[in-house]
């Protein structure tokens, strides 16, 4: 969950229909990038579980850059470029 319209408008229908689903989203360290704070006000607001996991920039930037070129590497193999649909 962001907190942006699309992903609140899901989390608000999805609550609506079952009350055991939980929100998860990232926070930043970064304040203009961090949009935790809009997502867990979601939540509060839905009566939704809100999960919330911190991206530390400088103990996961190489592990994430890692992540992002493997998956790179995956969509340019044409046999299996419909896994990431």
């Amino acid at each position: 969950l962001s907190g942006g319209i699309d992903s609140s408008l899901i989390a608000a229908l999805v609550a609506r229909r079952h009350s055991n689903v939980e929100a998860f989203s990232i926070s930043f360290n970064n304040s203009k990038l961090d949009e935790s704070g809009y997502a867990r006000r979601v939540c509060d607001h839905i009566g939704m579980k809100m999960n919330i996991y911190n991206f530390d920039y400088n103990k996961n930037c190489l592990i994430w850059a890692i992540r992002w070129k493997n998956l790179l590497n995956l969509m340019n193999e044409k046999k299996n470029n419909n896994c990431i649909l």
